[in-house]
């Protein structure tokens, strides 16, 4: 059968995200590069997830510090280099940290902005799609250079260097 090593994949695929949510890595149905970037953080920082993921304006609590996570996997042609955040101005946040992973999860890039400074670095633009007005506030990676951290100076680089590249 044509399709036997696809279903094959999807099965060990399956597997593999039952076993990351037995170990705590995977919460819920949504969006594994986030969860993926809200666990690193969680274990690096030494902080504690959010219970609800429909909560509002932070991922993870670092000793009373409301961590906000953004993450992304790119491919290598994938120039995008911003990141969207849903209202910035309602959040409750205390830090931003956005993450860049290769394709293939390997850290790209790690930056950590107080939550005041990325505010006022955000551009809103509109669009229009399907004849409705759409509004993004975009974080530009080049205006936050300042805020890159060190891959090998990150904490825990027992866990780090498995993503590194």
């Amino acid at each position: 059968m044509a399709n036997q090593s696809k279903l094959e994949a999807l099965t060990r695929f399956f597997e593999a995200i039952d076993g990351l949510r037995d170990q705590g890595i995977v919460i819920n149905q949504k969006d594994f590069t986030g969860q993926l970037g809200e666990w690193l953080v969680e274990v690096i920082l030494n902080g504690k997830r959010a219970t609800n993921a429909c909560q509002g304006g932070w991922d993870v609590d670092v000793n009373g510090c409301r961590v906000q996570v953004k993450t992304h996997a790119k491919d290598d042609t994938n120039r995008t280099a911003w990141t969207s955040l849903a209202n910035p101005s309602s959040e409750i946040a205390d830090e931003l940290i956005i993450i860049v992973f290769t394709k293939t999860y390997k850290l790209k890039a790690f930056y950590r902005v107080p939550w005041d400074q990325a505010v006022s670095l955000i551009r809103t633009t509109t669009a229009r799609k399907n004849d409705r007005e759409i509004i993004r506030h975009k974080i530009h990676w080049k205006d936050i250079v300042m805020y890159s951290q060190d891959i090998g100076m990150l904490p825990k680089q027992d866990i780090i260097s498995f993503f590194k590249l």
